[in-house]
């Protein structure tokens, strides 16, 4: 950087976070975070081998310990309210894009947990043995939902 560029940053930085505030990026609308959430589940159904980092964040995210998977939940798709609309959601083209999807839906989830309940309710009917008692992870704030978020597919 040139001279006085350093002098220049503080401003600069407090410039763009009062940019950020007056215009902040705008929460994707709930069909939207459906679609990311239906495009994740074709990329882990077209990718299964990919899958077992995405799984294991869904139960640590949002489920008890003691949900078990089913060992068939990749050739066994069960039918739910959002199956229909899982038939013509393309998935990411690739493993960063499943995972920008994931995001998005996770940090939905977060915001608004009631609002999303029918992907949480899928995510447990999809991908969890009804066998065993599957409950909601117990957490103190649902913001805790969007913590550690990091790749789930490579």
């Amino acid at each position: 950087m040139g001279a006085g560029a350093s002098a220049f940053l503080p401003q600069l930085n407090a410039w763009i976070t009062s940019q950020r505030l007056a215009n902040p990026v705008p929460r994707p609308s709930y069909d939207t975070v459906v679609s990311n959430y239906l495009g994740v589940v074709n990329y882990a159904y077209a990718n299964p081998q990919t899958a077992v980092i995405y799984l294991s964040d869904l139960q640590s995210r949002f489920f008890t310990t003691n949900c078990s998977f089913r060992w068939t939940w990749s050739e066994e798709r069960p039918t739910t309210s959002l199956s229909a609309l899982l038939l013509t959601t393309n998935q990411p083209a690739n493993a960063s894009a499943a995972t920008e999807s994931y995001r998005i839906v996770v940090e939905a989830i977060a915001n608004n947990p009631e609002q999303y309940r029918p992907i949480l309710d899928d995510i447990k009917f999809r991908y969890f043995n009804p066998a065993y008692t599957c409950n909601a992870r117990s957490i103190s704030s649902s913001s805790d939902y969007g913590m550690n978020l990091g790749p789930v597919f490579r």
